[in-house]
């Protein structure tokens, strides 16, 4: 099936019936001018192959009783939908029709005609509805208007109202198919009566203690459990999940892993079978547990492995998959999370579900972004060969050598291939600073390439270090200023921007205003942009979007206000705004803001959070920040007042507990609720930023004091490990130390720089360098993001770092993530080839925020 909306929906017969169609980057929707706020809405489900059929078949239905519905925008969102992608709550939700008649009636026709027109013999079943008879029609009582409400993090609520007119959260689980006080329609009583035929397990019948959920998927649930008193693994494979092209399901899948798993015992580290049986729903798999970690979770913890490790690593994996393609099967879905690492560094295979023969014709579906060479999947006219799983191993080695997964667009064509691999050796080069590393990764490149066999991966595996590698690319790592393509960047981004056109589509967003996710990241950069260049890019356009926000963003009680989603960051926007434009109608916008805010403060300053990201750490920060700038006196006043606040709240939310000083992150309970979060985000260095800022701007004893404690508590927690490397101990105190500028170290270093300011403190100071020299030579990278990748990282080196060349590489490897689709600039992620995520922490909007920042160093 073609997935091409244009032939699949008649557009003109929709608006000749008064819908209007929006679509954001997952969802088209069709709207009339009514949507109840909640009642039934009615799901359908279907095969990939039957998706048009069926949506041709119901799209008269739904115009014809007047209902709003959405569907998937593109064919990703739609295969996520029934391949699990979209987790197992949504899994199979294709078409959500909003009946606008909630009577019973109503609702039995509609199901009614619905059903008739599209009963199919398969189709993945919906855990959280209710069945119309035997039916793809799925019934739930839930909320249709989404957010009717944020919170104070400014994240939808799904509020439903109850009979009394309370407030109840919108439950999405399986079974919880309506509230307890919604009324169930008469034509669905009996199947509430048999939501499923699922029988009851007995597991103690066949020794098993003690489960607890692992994983949840939309193939069916993973449970770690006792078998015997032996720790295991129960996988789950359901009859009615991820359906594909042949009609197999989820448990044709795990039938498949059962199957060669019980053939390759023997020939591969792999966990030992203990039982194997089948429900009427389900299939189950009881396997040993392998002890270990994957490749992901160690990047996940932060490690960082040597060559000796790497190489160690991959002569075992490599030697592992030639015994199998010895006897003749294939793995098929090579990828760092489907093999264990134990703590001396054994491997072990797990996750054989899409294993087959060689030449398997129909073979199940197997492709993670980064280990499939998309181009080379029909190569030779074969579906399955033992080239597959190769091309993995070298991903995978390149993976392990710089942090990277080598998912690009360029990857996705023949034509862009030697692009794609002239991309992995710069940011092999500019990531590896091991010269060893720098090998190992372009091995992995010349297996992808198709050049090695793996008899030649095992030689060149064992005498790595004689290989020679490419030295052409060396100027990759350059001095040269970025303002031109950083300035080019920024156009494109203030250009996406239409007026009063995305203001509208904005205004039914959830975050309409919103540095992580609306427009203020672009506003912010270019601001920022200004301030190092002395002009905006695109003048006249960022003017016109800061003029209409009050007419389109009216200030309002309800509005949150933190740093991420909410809308604190318009006062620095407006007020510099303001004062290079000479105008003056934005002083009362700004006042409302401050008003709402201050409400808020009064009425409920136990709901917000305390952190930088999204609570009182943040706001403070920005509002001292700008205390110079303020327009009016009345604005300087009123910052003022809630700056005395909001310090005075984050004092009442400290505690004094046996391990020292502590402060819940989380809306206020009166004793300490967590444990210590030491990062930038959430915890006590985002929270040290504002009372730092404070304590300067308002010098007591007090201030000074609460501040001294922050210090004192991120300190005691750097620990120097013999190899002189320092970890921050987070959440829970465990040993491993998260990467990263927002929960990492990076962010720690961050505050402690900023207090260095004004304090000469020389155990501080020994902290924070050596968390900068850790910065400079880091090379267990995993994405460009600001949250925990590159991005971050330069980030924190433009507050720590004293020249360019501090700064040069890190700014040269995220010039190296940098693609092109379309004529569109971009950066990827782990899981996807083209991602145009624009949002602030994770996405384009953050990364071009570090670049700029990292301009200064560009001035003489």
């Amino acid at each position: 099936m073609e997935y091409n909306l244009n032939k699949l929906l008649d557009f003109k017969s929709l608006e000749s019936n008064g819908y209007t169609i929006k679509h954001d980057s997952d969802w088209l929707y069709a709207q009339r001018s009514f949507i109840p706020a909640q009642g039934w809405k009615i799901h359908l489900s279907s095969t990939v192959e039957a998706f048009g059929d069926m949506l041709n078949n119901v799209v008269p239905i739904i115009i014809k009783f007047e209902c709003a519905f959405k569907i998937p925008v593109k064919e990703h969102s739609l295969l996520s939908l029934i391949m699990g992608g979209a987790g197992y709550l949504a899994s199979g939700k294709l078409i959500t029709v909003y009946p606008t008649r909630q009577d019973n009636d109503s609702l039995k026709r509609i199901s009614e005609s619905l059903a008739s027109v599209c009963r199919f013999e398969t189709f993945p079943k919906i855990l959280t509805d209710l069945q119309y008879e035997n039916s793809n029609v799925f019934l739930r009582y839930g909320a249709m208007r989404e957010a009717p409400e944020l919170d104070f993090l400014g994240e939808p609520r799904y509020m439903l109202t109850d009979s009394d007119g309370h407030y109840q959260s919108d439950v999405r689980k399986p079974g919880a198919y309506k509230p307890s006080w919604a009324l169930l329609p008469d034509f669905l009583k009996h199947s509430a009566e048999f939501p499923s035929s699922e029988k009851n397990i007995k597991l103690s019948d066949i020794g098993i203690s003690n489960p607890s959920v692992l994983k949840r998927h939309a193939k069916g649930f993973i449970y770690r459990v006792k078998y015997r008193q032996m720790p295991a693994i129960l996988k789950q494979g359901r009859k009615d999940a991820l359906l594909d092209n042949h009609g197999r399901s989820a448990a044709d899948r795990l039938v498949n892993e059962y199957h060669f798993l019980s053939k390759v015992q023997g020939f591969c580290n792999c966990p030992d079978i203990y039982d194997f049986f089948e429900t009427d729903d389900s299939v189950y798999l009881l396997e040993s547990e392998m002890k270990g970690k994957t490749l992901q979770q160690f990047f996940d913890n932060g490690k960082d492995f040597s060559p000796k490790e790497i190489r160690t690593v991959f002569m075992q994996l490599t030697m592992q998959i030639k015994e199998l393609h010895q006897q003749g099967v294939i793995f098929r879905d090579l990828s760092e999370g489907n093999f264990i690492i134990s703590p001396d560094l054994k491997v072990s295979l797990i996750d054989f579900e899409a294993m087959s023969k060689v030449n398997e014709p129909s073979p199940f579906g197997a492709l993670t972004p980064g280990y499939v060479a998309v181009d080379r999947v029909h190569r030779n006219g074969r579906r399955v060969s033992p080239e597959a799983d190769i091309y993995a191993i070298g991903a995978l080695l390149f993976k392990a050598c710089t942090g990277f997964t080598p998912a690009f667009n360029e990857a996705t064509s023949i034509d862009s291939l030697p692009i794609f691999f002239n991309k992995l050796k710069r940011i092999a080069l500019n990531s590896c600073v091991n010269q060893e590393k720098n090998i190992l990764a372009n091995i992995g490149i010349k297996i992808m390439q198709g050049i090695l066999s793996i008899n030649q991966v095992i030689e060149m595996l064992n005498h790595y270090r004689k290989c020679a590698i490419e030295r052409k690319l060396t100027a990759s790592v350059s001095n040269d200023p970025i303002q031109p393509l950083v300035e080019n960047l920024l156009r494109r981004t203030v250009c996406q921007i239409h007026e009063e056109n995305l203001y509208k589509t904005l205004a039914d967003n959830y975050y309409p205003v919103s540095l992580e996710h609306g427009f203020l990241g672009i506003l912010l950069n270019n601001l920022l942009y200004k301030k190092q260049t002395g002009s905006y890019v695109e003048e006249r356009k960022y003017q016109k979007i800061i003029l209409n926000i009050p007419k389109y963003f009216p200030q309002s009680v309800a509005t949150p206000h933190n740093l991420m989603n909410g809308d604190i960051l318009l006062v620095p926007l407006i007020e510099e705004f303001t004062k290079n434009f000479g105008v003056s109608e934005l002083v009362g916008y700004e006042e409302d803001l401050l008003t709402s805010l201050d409400l808020q403060l009064v009425n409920k300053q136990d709901c917000f959070y305390t952190g930088l990201f999204y609570g009182l750490a943040g706001i403070g920060d920005i509002l001292i920040k700008t205390m110079d700038n303020s327009m009016t006196i009345a604005v300087h006043k009123k910052k003022s007042e809630i700056i005395h606040k909001i310090f005075n709240i984050l004092r009442s939310r400290a505690y004094e507990v046996d391990r020292g000083l502590q402060i819940d992150y989380a809306e206020a309970k009166g004793f300490p609720q967590y444990e210590n979060v030491n990062d930038l985000a959430y915890g006590m260095a985002g929270i040290g930023l504002f009372i730092n800022e404070y304590s300067m701007r308002f010098p007591n004893k007090t201030s000074e004091a609460f501040l001294q404690g922050i210090v004192e508590e991120i300190n005691k927690e750097a620990i120097d490990t013999v190899q002189d490397t320092l970890i921050f101990r987070q959440y829970n105190r465990s040993e491993e130390s998260p990467v990263g500028l927002a929960n990492g170290i990076e962010g720690a270093g961050f505050f402690l720089f900023e207090y260095l300011r004004k304090h000469n403190d020389s155990s501080v100071f020994r902290i924070a360098k050596n968390i900068r020299s850790q910065e400079m030579l880091r090379e267990n990278f995993s994405d460009a993001s600001l949250l925990s990748g590159v991005a971050g990282d330069l980030a924190f080196l433009c507050k720590a770092a004293q020249t360019l060349t501090d700064v040069t590489r890190l700014r040269s490897l995220l010039l190296d993530l940098l693609s092109e689709r379309s004529g569109k600039l971009f950066w990827t992620d782990n899981a996807n080839y083209y991602d145009s995520s624009t949002l602030f922490t994770e996405g384009a909007s953050g990364i071009l925020y570090s670049l700029i920042l990292s301009m200064r160093f560009d001035r003489p």
